[in-house]
């Protein structure tokens, strides 16, 4: 069997068969992310997905080559692109996603944490990284470069995660919130005259 394709179009059309809304609530009357399927063992179709929390959108062949997955401005939708179904469903904050194939899984991000879906499933999730803020530099022989901020000195640091096992090195929010909390015990000591 062969897999099934998609193309993000600009829009929704005005002839043809009307998009599927999705959620189902949506109801389709307003346009979100388009996009367009051609299934490998039925005829092609169109959905309209509501956009999520963020600006971020994009599609992604599953590691598994069965099923399709949507961002939609955040949103993610697992799509069966055979039955027209969505099969899950986990963020509205996604704010970055990569494909690769060694390993085989794609990477998502959010604005605090990334975390790895494989053929079978969940393969890793990092702990949390960040205050609230994310920007990655870049994805090379299978190590994601980002930098996390950091409220403590109001700065941006450097992590690096392995995109085979999730593992991160460089900063890390959990020392960084053992130095608020040792702050606010000292605040909370603190005696005036």
């Amino acid at each position: 069997m062969s897999e099934a394709k998609f193309e993000i179009l600009p829009g929704l059309s005005g002839s043809g068969p009307p998009a599927i809304p999705f959620p189902a609530t949506n109801l389709g009357f307003s346009e979100g992310f388009v996009v367009r399927f051609i299934p490998s063992s039925s005829v092609e179709w169109t959905g309209n997905f509501q956009r999520g929390e963020t600006r971020y959108s994009n599609v992604h062949m599953h590691p598994d080559k069965r099923r399709i997955i949507v961002v939609a401005g955040g949103a993610d939708y697992l799509i069966n692109p055979n039955n027209k179904s969505v099969e899950g469903h986990t963020s509205e904050y996604i704010s970055f996603s990569h494909e690769t194939r060694e390993p085989n899984v794609v990477v998502f991000g959010d604005y605090i944490r990334f975390w790895a879906e494989g053929k079978d499933g969940r393969k890793w999730t990092t702990p949390r990284l960040s205050w609230d803020g994310i920007n990655v530099k870049s994805v090379l022989d299978g190590v994601l470069t980002a930098m996390c901020y950091s409220v403590i000195d109001e700065a941006w640091h450097e992590i690096m995660v392995d995109m085979a096992s999730g593992h991160v090195t460089g900063f890390s929010f959990d020392s960084d919130l053992r130095g608020v909390k040792q702050v606010i015990v000292r605040d909370r000591t603190h005696k005036s005259d």
